[in-house]
């Protein structure tokens, strides 16, 4: 660098807005030789004065009241003082200051005070021969750090963190190995800054002073998880108190749960870590050996959720379950970070099934025996149906957990299988044995010679009750019919109760009593407009002397009522384009469109086990259709149906539960029915008039109960016979509200604190949140993230808190429990609650509320 010049262009610079020129240099290399630069100077009428450590006083009068015309360079043979020691920070400040070397270079690029920095350069002069550490150290730095800051941002970049807050580069040392052989991260502070510095800061900000003789990095994680375990399990551990003793663990707490919301390669490091720590405190035989409420809220490791699901299970089994307190406790586990993770999530959903269920069953106790049909079928359309509902729930979860998380390879929890082995004894054997006999009662006794059951929608009637009186009257309107094969009555309710939450839409579902038997080809041909139904000698069943099967059949006996319908797939219709759809539905009223899922699985021996996740594909391919088909063609109407319903029972179906196959002309039949002439009826088999439907010439014999004829096919999923589970079916009305009236956004529900008193007096803070609306309707569920903040920096856990409870108010409170971090906080001072909307992808505030800090136990 040519300091002369350097001096010229500054003084230059200078007297472009002023009169004169004074130009500060603090040379921090005294050897310098100055003499040829003073001349240089003054050849261009510039005067070089020397500073020293006692002229302060002549230099001030020299330059202010001598000659306050002159330009002057301000030479001073030793480093910047402080502002504080600085005798002359007043013309300093009305001044310049020229910088000469490397060093001075730097402090220049990052804004920093000559003595802050300095001796940090000269220290560590290595870290800065790379231009790229440089920059990214400018990047992380403030606005005018101070020397601490200075020093966390050359570890930042040496280890790769995005910030220069303390935590966030212990983590990403951490993450690069517990050996500080091989740790990348903490070798490259070792080669380029020093390891010593960061012990110093790390260990005092952890309250780890007990481990400043140790400074190794696998004790220094034990000691961060041991606190996050202890915070939490009230567990008298000696040992590992003694070796990892926090005086600040909420801090450390902090710490790790931060950490598990890190980026994922980081949370899957961490995973390892409390796995490998979870092992070696033997943690498992060590929450063995306590009571449950000694940890239940301690979520550090995954051993505990093991723990509380066998426990919650093994009580359920044995009839010792308080299942509300058991509720509750599985409710707060879910949201805890083991609890959303696979396979604990979808275990602690076996066990909100089966804790329901198990109420169902006790309720059910409690049911009178129905006296007629129409009491058989309100019966099972009111009560009955949430046992069947909640049982699929329970085994398509039960099913699901097949898949583990990829760190936890063979967990086995015998106390689940024991469970379900119980609840599907008492669901085949009890539950279907009762309904099947109360069946076959109201089957012999009243509906085998007149199946219609008065003053119950007839699927023969759906056309004529539903779809014709909005041709009718509604000129305008299109009409919609989804139908969707054996999709029976408590899987429609699931999806009424979805399609309820779409801001815009109302979904009311009714009951209606199928055809018997309840099988594909009546059902479908009983949905369709009709006069009357026939049967062919192959067994196609005719409407109006037409034949029903596929598509183009049904389209043209639709056709025959309303010239402008359609008959479509309702997958391809969702799947083509919206030009596309749009010709294909151009000037028609009637659509109906057909979905198979449900039989398609269910009706293949291969595949019928995977039946009940086949009702879950459905409820969810339906939503989505739905959705579709009211964005794209503005569908006000839609109906959603089935042709039948089924049965699924999960375990292998045992010889007494087969009877002998009909024999006769049979024209159709499966292992639950056959329709013909001049039937044969074996044991355990009812023959069934078919007059009701104008088939005077055929009859039907279906089997009893659970009976399943031999022959071929599946045994686990039948359909055909008279079960409510195979013959109720739902009606899914489904109105969606356009132009005058509707909503243009669905808002979402309010939260509010339920506090009258807003102040901390202690580390953890029971805070109490309540949702003012219920989450349904026209009122959405809202995530919120909430924490504690005091001058914009979070002191206290963060919990993602979800409010989508759809009960009265008593039931729309959460209780959340924050830890602050250990510090010395002023009596009466200020911190805000803050609520961050997370609904949608963009994060918003929601709202901040203030609390006052009010700790009497504190160290000042």
């Amino acid at each position: 660098m040519d300091i002369l010049n350097g001096l010229l262009d500054k003084v230059k610079s200078e007297l472009v807005t002023k009169k004169r020129a004074i130009v500060f240099w603090y040379d921090s290399n005294p050897k310098r030789e100055i003499e040829e630069i003073k001349a240089g100077l003054e050849e261009e009428h510039i005067k070089l004065w020397e500073l020293n450590e006692i002229n302060f006083f002549r230099t001030k009068y020299e330059l202010e009241i001598v000659s306050p015309d002159q330009s002057y360079v301000v030479y001073a043979s030793f480093p910047k003082p402080a502002d504080k020691d600085n005798l002359l920070l007043d013309m300093v400040l009305y001044s310049a200051e020229f910088q000469a070397d490397d060093i001075a270079m730097l402090i220049e690029r990052y804004g920093v005070e000559d003595y802050i920095m300095r001796p940090i350069i000269e220290a560590n002069r290595v870290f800065f021969n790379d231009q790229r550490r440089a920059a990214k150290l400018s990047r992380l730095l403030p606005e005018q750090p101070n020397a601490k800051e200075f020093e966390l941002g050359m570890m930042a970049v040496l280890v790769g963190a995005q910030s220069i807050h303390l935590p966030d580069i212990v983590q990403h040392v951490l993450v690069k190995g517990l050996d500080e052989e091989t740790n990348e991260a903490y070798k490259r502070m070792q080669k380029f800054f020093t390891v010593a510095r960061f012990w110093e800061l790390s260990l005092p900000y952890f309250g780890l002073r007990d481990m400043e003789q140790t400074q190794s990095l696998r004790p220094l994680f034990y000691a961060l998880l041991f606190s996050h375990f202890a915070t939490e399990a009230m567990l008298a551990l000696p040992s590992l108190e003694e070796k990892y003793r926090s005086t600040l663990p909420n801090t450390c707490r902090l710490f790790i749960d931060d950490w598990l919301r890190a980026t994922p390669d980081h949370v899957e490091i961490l995973e390892g870590y409390i796995c490998d720590a979870q092992r070696e405190w033997n943690v498992q035989q060590i929450i063995g050996q306590a009571s449950y409420e000694q940890y239940e809220r301690c979520d550090t490791f995954w051993a505990i959720d093991v723990q509380l699901i066998e426990r919650a299970a093994y009580e359920l089994v044995h009839d010792m379950a308080d299942i509300r307190i058991w509720s509750e406790r599985i409710a707060y586990r879910k949201k805890k970070y083991w609890g959303e993770q696979v396979p604990f999530s979808r275990l602690y959903r076996v066990l909100e099934e089966a804790f329901l269920l198990w109420t169902l069953k006790e309720q059910g106790k409690r049911t009178k025996i129905t006296q007629n049909g129409f009491e058989w079928f309100t019966n099972y359309v009111n009560v009955s149906y949430k046992i069947d509902q909640t049982y699929r729930r329970l085994l398509t979860a039960f099913i699901e957990n097949d898949t583990p998380h990829e760190r936890i390879h063979s967990l086995e929890i015998h106390a689940i299988e024991e469970m379900i082995e119980r609840l599907t004894n008492w669901y085949e054997n009890v539950y279907l044995q009762a309904m099947a006999s109360d069946t076959d009662q109201i089957v012999i006794q009243q509906l085998a010679s007149q199946w219609s059951i008065p003053e119950i929608v007839q699927q023969r009637s759906f056309y004529r009750q539903y779809v014709r009186p909005i041709l009718q009257n509604e000129p305008t309107t299109r009409v919609f019919v989804i139908v969707s094969d054996a999709l029976r009555y408590e899987a429609g309710v699931e999806l009424a109760e979805r399609l309820n939450k779409r801001v815009n839409g109302q979904a009311l579902v009714t009951g209606m009593q199928a055809s018997i038997p309840s099988y594909t080809q009546l059902g479908m041909a009983s949905l369709l407009p009709n006069n009357e139904i026939g049967l062919s000698e192959n067994g196609d069943v005719l409407v109006d002397g037409k034949n029903s099967r596929g598509l183009g059949n049904r389209q043209k006996i639709l056709q025959a009522y309303e010239p402008q319908s359609v008959a479509y797939s309702l997958m391809d219709l969702v799947n083509t384009s919206v030009s596309e759809g749009e010709e294909l539905l151009k000037g028609k009223r009637v659509c109906y469109l057909y979905h198979d899922c449900i039989d398609a699985t269910g009706d293949n021996q291969k595949s019928e086990r995977r039946t009940y996740q086949a009702v879950s594909d459905t409820l969810d391919e339906l939503d989505y259709a739905v959705q579709k088909v009211v964005a794209r063609y503005q569908a006000k109407r839609i109906f959603i149906t089935s042709d039948h319903g089924f049965l699924f029972q999960l375990r292998k179906v045992e010889a007494d539960a087969k009877t002998e196959a009909v024999r006769g002309n049979i024209v159709d039949g499966n292992r639950r029915f056959a329709i013909g002439k001049d039937l044969q009826i074996p044991e355990n088999a009812a023959r069934v008039s078919l007059d009701y439907i104008g088939l005077y010439e055929y009859e039907a014999v279906i089997a009893n109960g659970l009976q399943r004829f031999t022959g071929g096919g599946g045994l686990r999923f039948i359909h055909g016979g008279a079960l409510p589970q195979e013959i109720i079916i739902p009606v899914i009305e489904y109105r969606e509200i356009f132009g005058k009236g509707r909503k243009k956004d669905q808002q979402r529900v309010d939260v509010r604190i339920a506090m009258r008193d807003r102040i901390i007096t202690n580390y953890r803070m029971k805070v109490t949140l309540f949702q003012e609306q219920k989450a349904e309707g026209e009122f959405a569920p809202r995530n919120l993230r909430v924490a504690f903040y005091q001058n914009g920096e979070r002191i206290s856990n963060e919990v993602s808190l979800m409010f989508d409870h759809t009960g009265e108010a008593a039931e729309r409170h959460q209780e959340v429990i924050f830890t602050l971090i250990e510090r010395p906080y002023h009596m009466g001072e200020d911190c805000e609650l803050r609520m961050e909307d997370v609904s949608a992808p963009q994060t918003v505030m929601y709202r901040e509320d203030v609390f006052t800090i009010r700790m009497y136990d504190v160290l000042y």
